[in-house]
């Protein structure tokens, strides 16, 4: 968020629960926040409403995904329709290619299939619905997301995980994210980010 008003945005935050993001990361004056249920239709074009550009970052357990990011896709794209939204980027998980070479043999075999499947499927659908849309759109794939500073070192490969690549800071996948709503490098395309 500090990237997207320090490049000049006006933010808006859509929470489930406000208070719960204010009381865990205080946010900055500029930034509103409106209190969303991506699962709602009207609630998602009531967030929409004033911006041309979003970024869908939404965060579920990995066993019980209850179609989180599929909903919240389809009622953004539905909701581009009613609002000036234009570009969407939405993040994603290097995962969601389960045949992916670059994962390691353990990952694809055994974590996929039976802890991260249904999450992944999920992921998989919210790509289908945003792939299918007239949104300007940017799914960014992340790898396996640390609390570290940035680094500035990753690899971003189109639809594949770099080779040999398996962590990202969280800060260098926000730094990018932000940078994709003007640049529009990877317009259309699915960068996989990986250190």
């Amino acid at each position: 968020m500090d990237n997207a008003l320090s490049d000049g945005h006006t933010v808006t935050v859509a929470a489930r629960d406000p208070a719960a993001i204010a009381a865990a990361n205080p946010l900055p004056a500029a930034a509103r926040v409106i209190a969303t249920d991506v699962r709602d239709a009207a609630s998602v074009v009531r967030a929409m409403q004033g911006h041309d550009a979003g970024i869908l970052a939404v965060s579920t357990p990995a066993r019980k995904p209850d179609s989180l990011y599929s909903s919240a896709a389809r009622n953004i794209v539905e909701g581009a329709a009613k609002t000036e939204l234009s570009r969407l980027v939405a993040i994603s998980s290097g995962g969601v290619r389960q045949d992916d070479p670059a994962l390691p043999f353990w990952y694809r075999k055994f974590l996929i299939p039976f802890v991260m499947k249904d999450l992944y499927d999920d992921m998989g659908e919210m790509e289908a619905a945003i792939r299918a849309s007239a949104l300007d759109w940017t799914i960014v794939r992340a790898s396996y997301l640390r609390d570290e500073p940035a680094r500035s070192s990753y690899r971003a490969m189109d639809g594949a995980t770099p080779r040999g690549g398996w962590k990202l800071a969280r800060a260098d996948l926000a730094r990018f994210t932000t940078d994709q709503l003007r640049d529009g490098r990877w317009s259309r395309r699915t960068p996989t980010l990986a250190e």
